[in-house]
């Protein structure tokens, strides 16, 4: 997994070949480590700089990589990696405006993250797995179960099965923890119950869906990343 650290800065002696030389070679060190993919967390704003990176290792490289987002994406610019990325794992974080707004800022989420969802689809199908079920191509769609509904996550998985159907990949995440500024907003200010993710199960049960990545309900901040 490689986290991309904000340092989209213009330099005048190299051009940002410095940034495209540096990650190629962290890539060629994670396939010479026997990883199974490189697995891009947040990539978005990095795009353009990563195009030629990206396409440059394909060239020599047969290792899946991995577009890791939380799909407040444009269209465009994932078109612009179509054929070099493998695996989309994305987001479908809110349906309703209102609740994107309030906790995100973005009224726009949905629309802007079900296009994208739609591209990513287009560009790689459903999840495929190498027979030791290891994945190499497709799309996972990733849901995160919240307190209350607040994302209102039965509208999110009508949307996925009216566009998708009963195959697609979904994962379904029960960690959600109160962190930050989550104190502010008394419905998401704590962890999830049983019975909340149980019912989630069940929306999907009922919709058939074949192929739910499941976890058991339990949340740590210790699964939050410390970025230096």
């Amino acid at each position: 997994m490689q986290f991309l650290s904000d340092i989209k800065l213009v330099c005048d002696s190299c051009g940002g070949k410095r940034f495209n030389d540096e990650v190629l070679k962290i890539f060629n060190k994670l396939e010479e480590s026997d990883v199974h993919n490189i697995n891009l967390v947040t990539p978005t704003h990095f795009t353009s700089q990563l195009f030629p990176i990206i396409k440059d290792f394909k060239a020599k490289s047969k290792l899946p990589i991995v577009w890791n987002t939380n799909s407040y994406e444009k269209v465009e610019s994932l078109k612009k990696i179509e054929n070099l990325v493998d695996i989309y794992l994305s987001d479908l974080k809110y349906f309703e405006p209102n609740n994107s707004k309030k906790y995100s800022f973005s009224s726009d989420y949905f629309d802007y993250a079900s296009t994208a969802i739609l591209e990513m689809y287009r560009q790689v199908g459903n999840l495929k797995l190498d027979k030791k079920g290891i994945a190499k191509k497709g799309l996972i769609i990733r849901l995160l179960v919240l307190p209350n509904n607040s994302n209102r996550i039965d509208k999110i998985l009508h949307w996925i099965y009216k566009n998708f159907g009963k195959d697609v990949y979904i994962s379904v995440m029960a960690q959600y923890y109160p962190t930050f500024k989550a104190d502010k907003f008394e419905e998401i200010n704590r962890g999830i119950t049983e019975d909340e993710y149980e019912g989630v199960l069940q929306l999907i049960e009922e919709y058939g869906f074949k192929n739910a990545f499941i976890q058991e309900v339990e949340q740590s901040p210790e699964w939050t990343p410390k970025f230096i």
